[in-house]
């Protein structure tokens, strides 16, 4: 009876760790892309990004971005209690209210 109480103690221990480690919890973190064709402030859209993961409840682990006048590429690893995707579109949301708002102030100064 112990030995099947043991056994089935270690297969709830596995199972709760591949659980944590598919939402980021574990060493990995979780990785999230952002991409954005011709931004128009490519420092305003990571800001947001930022904002909108600190929003979230997540918490930066790391960066890697490109900017350029053509794109804003960049991966963060993490830490979240949501799934990437859910993160991701958050994240993709809020970079378009950004970039609207930023086009939209752009053509009233021009």
């Amino acid at each position: 009876m112990i030995r099947k109480l043991r056994c089935c103690k270690q297969e709830l221990e596995r199972k709760n760790y591949e659980l944590e480690s598919n939402l980021g919890l574990k060493n990995g973190g979780t990785k999230i892309r952002v991409n954005v064709d011709y931004p128009t402030s490519g420092v305003d859209s990571m800001r947001e990004v930022l904002k909108c993961l600190k929003d979230l409840g997540s918490s930066t682990r790391s960066i890697q971005a490109e900017f350029s006048d053509q794109k804003l590429k960049a991966v963060l690893d993490i830490e979240t209690q949501m799934g990437a995707g859910a993160v991701e579109k958050d994240v993709q949301r809020a970079l378009q209210k950004v970039e609207d708002k930023l086009l939209f102030r752009h053509h009233q100064e021009g």
